[in-house]
């Protein structure tokens, strides 16, 4: 209120037309999420102003710069973003007309810009600006190569005017741009960039929004990588940021997000609660994107614990939530949430139905996961429809059919006992050292560094004496789930005997595999069983062996070192980390 008071007697006192009009945006830019309306009106007399009311001859082209990029900034804040589109466009037609001297001199009426947790411009709009908001607006409505397109324009404008500040936003909106594209190296490359470039100290509400934001889009990434740990800190980091900023729309993305990841740690209590906390404040708000994401979600939770028919509701509530909105993307996504369910009942001619819906929906993110997905679905259903015509109109050939189908399903079984181990469900053995040894030889001529890590449990033969071998197979099964969760997707991970485990990781230098085997170590040594009303703990020692770009060590060299590794890690007391050679 007080700047708005500092304006207003400004605003009295102003002789200069272009001053008055900068001071007329400025202050309908701070009453945007104070008093909506009046803001617009604000503008609107901005924009009059600027166009021709204090102008005689020619329009003050970079009011009306202002005053389109404010009023497209208006109608995001309703969620209709093809408006905006509009209003942003305008604005970028006007800048052809701005005198360019303009930029070289700072606005005065900036300086009573409001700190607030979407304010990232401190001087005036121009053409950097307006491309960094078309990019974000586009990517909203789901034009990703559009939005990737502005963006790119963007940073080289910021990038030439040496703009570290617009240049760590984009970083981080085209890290968001490659988290929808399901491209997470690319994302996390981005990211980092932008973690790099933002202050140590955050001021601002808007860095620490734009920290935020970053934040929880590296739990998305960490999740494509099946780091759920990481993704479970990264995602509470950002709901802390986002409740002390007070900034609902992030609550209520990173609500949903926490869903997903606890879905991922199969505690589907906790996600389901954290989906519905989500969607009540959604619907509050009126965030209609975030309550079908929540609606989709719940849905594909409830499919997990075969209640199809609760789960059909929420997917066709999400769904019709979305055509009623036109969000396509969100469209989409129940499309390919309700194939899934569809699937899972067995109903192939509803799945097929859904997935093709997704396909045309997507088509611009069109990939070959999806291309053999539905290969796959159209290829269930043929088998359907012909089970079905036998049973119609071969009745005598149903013996052969059940026989076929008994040997197709011992052969999967087979095929399975021969790669998994089936108590912990790692690969065996066998399996391990023949993906790993292709695996190697990929990286040798890839000139890429990988590593091998040997663990086992310490004083295992103590658990099975004191709690008998039936919780020693319950322990090997914990300390298998916890090392999965622990490692990264691009990881492979076996059982190579009793209670030892060994692990192959890819592109990693000897300090991310440090890392890694720390992570593991750690989440294995926090992890409690409970039998008889007794705690039991257990811990883990670890062996690393590294092989360097081009070494080209083979992998029976490469287990030996990881084993003396593992060994030197038992003589120094177990429950830590040693690295051969060191």
């Amino acid at each position: 209120m007080v700047v708005s008071q500092q304006i207003q007697q400004e605003l009295k006192q102003s002789t200069n037309p272009a001053r008055t009009i900068d001071l007329l945006n400025v202050w309908a830019a701070n009453l945007r999420h104070i008093d909506l309306a009046q803001a617009w009106k604000i503008n609107y007399q901005a924009e009059y102003h600027a166009r021709n009311g204090l102008f005689a001859y020619t329009p003050y082209y970079q009011g009306l710069v202002e005053a389109w990029y404010w009023r497209g900034k208006f109608y995001s804040v309703h969620k209709k973003y093809a408006e905006a589109l509009n209003c942003f466009y305008k604005a970028l037609e006007y800048c052809d007309y701005v005198n360019p001297n303009i930029f070289e001199l700072k606005n005065p009426a900036a300086s009573y810009y409001q700190d607030a947790p979407d304010q990232f411009i401190d001087n005036w709009v121009d053409t950097m600006a307006l491309h960094n908001i078309l990019g974000v607006t586009l990517a909203l409505q789901s034009q990703l190569d559009a939005a990737l397109e502005h963006y790119l324009i963007a940073e080289e404008i910021a990038i030439n005017t040496d703009n570290e500040w617009m240049q760590t936003i984009l970083n981080s909106n085209i890290g968001y741009l490659y988290r929808v594209l399901e491209q997470p190296m690319e994302a996390e490359s981005y990211l980092q960039r932008a973690f790099q470039r933002l202050p140590a100290q955050l001021e601002t509400k808007a860095q620490k929004r734009l920290y935020a934001t970053m934040l929880d889009n590296t739990c998305w990434v960490a999740l494509e990588y099946g780091q759920l740990y990481d993704a479970l800190i990264y995602a509470n980091a950002s709901l802390e940021l986002y409740q002390a900023l007070n900034w609902s729309q992030g609550i209520v993305e990173v609500l949903n997000i926490l869903g997903v990841v606890y879905q991922r740690f199969g505690r589907s209590a906790q996600a389901m609660a954290e989906f519905e906390a989500s969607f009540g404040l959604a619907q509050r708000l009126g965030f209609q994107e975030d309550m079908i994401f929540s609606l989709i979600q719940r849905g594909i939770l409830v499919a997990s614990q075969h209640d199809y028919a609760q789960a059909l509701a929420f997917g066709q509530r999400g769904l019709a939530l979305a055509i009623d909105t036109n969000d396509l993307s969100q469209q989409a996504t129940a499309h390919s949430a309700l194939a899934a369910i569809y699937e899972q009942m067995a109903d192939y001619a509803n799945a097929i139905q859904h997935f093709k819906a997704y396909h045309h929906l997507r088509e611009s993110l069109f990939n070959e996961r999806s291309d053999q997905r539905l290969r796959l679905l159209q290829v269930k259903h043929q088998v359907q429809q012909a089970q079905q015509q036998a049973r119609l109109y071969y009745q005598k050939t149903q013996e052969l059919v059940a026989e076929m189908q008994e040997r197709d399903r011992q052969r999967i079984e087979l095929e399975r006992l021969a790669t998994i181990d089936s108590l912990t469900g790692l690969y065996n053995r066998r399996h391990f050292l023949v993906s790993a040894q292709v695996l190697l030889e990929q990286a040798a001529l890839a000139g890429n560094s990988v590593a091998i890590m040997l663990f086992d449990i310490d004083h295992f033969k103590q658990i099975n004496d004191q709690y008998g071998h039936h919780v020693g197979d319950q322990v090997l099964q914990s300390i298998a789930t916890t090392a999965q969760a622990a490692l990264r997707q691009s990881d492979l991970i076996g059982r190579y005997g009793g209670e030892e485990f060994i692990v192959l990781l890819s592109r990693v230098s000897k300090a991310e595999a440090l890392l890694v085997a720390e992570r593991l170590r750690s989440a294995i040594e926090q992890q409690r069983l409970t039998y008889d009303q007794q705690p039991i703990s257990s811990s883990v020692s670890l062996g690393l062996a590294l092989c360097h770009e081009h070494a080209e060590i083979p992998l029976e060299q490469l287990i030996q070192q990881a084993d003396q590794a593992l060994y030197q890690a038992k003589a120094a007391g177990r429950n830590n980390v040693q690295t051969f050679g060191v």
